[in-house]
């Protein structure tokens, strides 16, 4: 066997241990849990490719009212199809450890279509 076959069989080796630690560690330090949607809000943002509408005290993206958010955007001379709608998910779930109930809320990467 040469060097090469040998390198591509440890990395072969090396990435199946990987993926088998992986699911090992999934099947015994983790329990999953069934989670309750409790609240859905849609808002929407203007970001081109190379631009975007920010608020000006945290200077991170305006998220507004939608019919607001194209107003903002003819305003600023943006395209209407840089007005990006996103969902904001609030939801529930039951702890396995100690049986209390937690809530959070997730919205980072929700950009959704129409």
């Amino acid at each position: 066997m040469g060097i090469v076959t040998n390198v591509k069989l440890l990395a072969a080796g090396g990435l199946g241990l990987f993926i088998a630690y992986s699911q090992a560690d999934l099947a015994m330090n983790y329990t999953e849990v069934s989670a309750k949607v409790t609240a859905v809000k849609f808002d929407c943002y203007v970001k081109a490719s190379k631009k975007k509408l920010v608020d000006k005290k945290t200077n991170s993206l305006a998220y507004m009212d939608c019919d607001t958010a194209k107003m903002a955007a003819q305003e600023f001379g943006y395209d209407d199809t840089d007005v990006k709608r996103r969902a904001a998910i609030k939801f529930t779930w039951v702890s396995p450890v100690d049986g209390s109930v937690h809530s959070d809320e997730h919205t980072d990467g929700l950009a959704i279509e129409d």
